[in-house]
């Protein structure tokens, strides 16, 4: 039984190849990095074996790019012999020996590990605006992001001040939601969005959300990759709204594939109520960690190699 494993980074290359071979402790294992090509491509060490995939563009959090990028590699990854696909983020690390997530794939009855949908389906927004939720607002509006090499020359103080001054001038200019201004965490530019007339969501079909770090069986993949192939139109609209990942494979799967769905991930994250990216783990929440039985976590700061040497010492060996 074969996985691959496809890590998604941009930073901390020296961390990445840790986790590269601690993954490729599993038997028969592969493993493939996805880096982000707004930052210089690193090189593994000799002796290494990992496949480098670097982006087309630089992939803005949140933004189409982000799914051009995921897509590009699972096509790069078709050829590929293995039975289980885990992606996950530069930041994840193994809390089980990888070895068990082998035998425990090899056993499953499920046929993909896909978060449940927050909340059920994301509803087609009723026609006032000020009724809508945020998830309506994400996938509902067909967004133009400001170039980001652009928005970085402002400096963090005047960007803040850009983006507060969009919205007032948005909201002064076309009331009633017609267009709105999406703002997405410090350091990202903003985007225009305007409110959709049509989309392709359908009570067969409708909009789903949640995590968009998966775990997926090779039949899952290959009818992914055909969907893919089949409806250019639906990853068209995909791209134009905000944090597409996280709503187009669960939108895709999940009507024909939620009987054979775990509804949850492999990996354990924790959120604080309000943020947008999961809190750092460290040795404080060591008892936490062990009791999740998860065989993954993110995510981990790479500098507190303290509670990485822990991991390594008392829960891979």
């Amino acid at each position: 039984m074969r996985i691959q494993f496809l890590i998604l980074a941009y930073r901390d290359p020296e961390f990445v190849w840790r986790l590269c071979a601690r993954l490729l402790d599993a038997p028969d294992a592969a493993v493939a990095v996805q880096w982000d090509c707004a930052h210089e491509l690193p090189v593994p060490p000799p002796g290494l074996p990992v496949t480098l995939l670097p982006t087309r563009a630089p992939c803005e959090w949140g933004s189409g790019p982000q799914l051009d990028a995921l897509l590009d590699s699972l096509r790069a990854l078709e050829r590929a012999d293995f039975d289980w696909l885990v992606v996950l983020s530069g930041q994840d690390y193994p809390i089980r020996p990888v070895a068990e997530l082998t035998a425990f794939l090899e056993a499953t009855p499920h046929s993909l590990f896909l978060e449940a949908p927050e909340g059920g389906p994301v509803p087609a927004p009723p026609v006032e605006h000020g009724e809508w939720v945020h998830l309506q607002d994400r996938y509902f509006y067909r967004y133009r992001w400001i170039p980001q090499r652009l928005w970085v020359k402002l400096g963090l103080l005047n960007q803040r001040i850009v983006s507060n001054a969009m919205q007032r001038v948005v909201w002064w200019l076309v009331p009633g939601g017609a267009v709105r201004v999406q703002r997405r965490p410090r350091g990202f530019s903003p985007a225009v969005g305007i409110r959709t007339r049509r989309h392709p969501f359908t009570p067969e079909r409708p909009c789903l959300k949640g995590s968009d770090w998966f775990t997926i069986s090779r039949p899952v993949f290959d009818d992914l990759l055909d969907h893919v192939r089949r409806e250019p139109a639906l990853v068209e609209y995909f791209r134009h709204t905000y944090c597409p990942n996280e709503s187009y494979f669960h939108t895709v799967l999940l009507p024909e594939w939620e009987a054979e769905n775990a509804g949850s991930n492999v990996q354990y994250h924790r959120f604080a109520i309000g943020r947008a990216h999961p809190e750092i783990l460290t040795e404080a929440d060591w008892d936490e960690l062990v009791a999740s039985r998860r065989f993954l976590a993110r995510k981990f700061d790479p500098a507190d190699t303290g509670v990485l040497d822990r991991i390594d010492r008392e829960l891979l060996t």
